[in-house]
């Protein structure tokens, strides 16, 4: 029977197993459309972006004579307890995961004595990332990076060294005055930090770093270590 993760716990550990697998389907591109007096046809606006992404399992569970009820509430304290977004994946597709937050309503629906039915969804974060793409690897000060997918990935680099660093990906450039010790880069969150300082205003470029699909050349002088997570993604 397949079962999925989330927020750490599997719900197998709560007696759930998914009946059916949830559609793989992707997001929704947002666009504005405009109409223009005397123009034919419409005025297309890309904002750039996906909108978020509903996954929905139907699923059910099997409990002792009697004791639906304190199933239920387990099920609620686990789904519903933490707020904000958590790792969710499944037997299905054990290649990625999402970041989802429980978003539905816990309706149980009742099948004899001993079971429970019920449509567990979450929304979750436009883009699947690869199980393989979350680990911190080092790479050398001159690298050749491949990525697997078909969208752009948003590293973490972490530099070490002191002084003047320079960071190249993919023809890009960046600069980063003043690093003592090592520097943090997010392109997720669009930072630059040191543990939990700000080190902002220590970089110089625009935007942050981004891998393309295929193959993208890194390139880090005046540093003597560095170190990626990928984050490779797929919709």
């Amino acid at each position: 029977m397949n079962y999925f993760y989330f927020g750490g716990g599997r719900s197998i550990d709560y007696g759930i197993r998914i009946s059916k697998e949830a559609t793989l389907s992707a997001p929704e591109r947002e666009v504005e459309v405009f109409s223009v007096p005397g123009r034919s046809g419409e005025l297309l606006i890309d904002k750039g972006r996906f909108g978020a992404q509903t996954v929905t399992y139907e699923a059910f569970f099997r409990c002792q004579d009697g004791e639906r009820a304190a199933y239920a509430r387990r099920i609620k304290s686990w789904l519903l307890g933490t707020p904000g977004y958590r790792e969710l994946a499944d037997t299905y597709d054990r290649q990625y995961y999402r970041l989802a937050r429980y978003s539905g309503a816990l309706d149980i629906e009742a099948v004899g004595r001993r079971f429970g039915k019920l449509n567990l969804t979450f929304s979750c974060q436009p883009f699947r990332l690869r199980q393989d793409g979350r680990a911190l690897r080092e790479l050398p000060l001159e690298s050749t990076v491949y990525n697997p997918e078909d969208w752009p990935s948003k590293p973490y680099f972490k530099l070490y060294g002191d002084g003047d660093i320079r960071l190249a990906v993919g023809g890009r450039v960046w600069q980063f005055s003043g690093v003592s010790g090592y520097i943090e880069v997010d392109s997720e969150i669009m930072e630059t930090h040191k543990g939990l300082l700000s080190q902002n205003s220590k970089k110089t470029g625009d935007s942050y770093p981004e891998l393309a699909p295929g193959w993208n050349l890194v390139k880090a002088t005046g540093a003597s270590k560095i170190e990626m997570i990928p984050r490779w993604c797929a919709l």
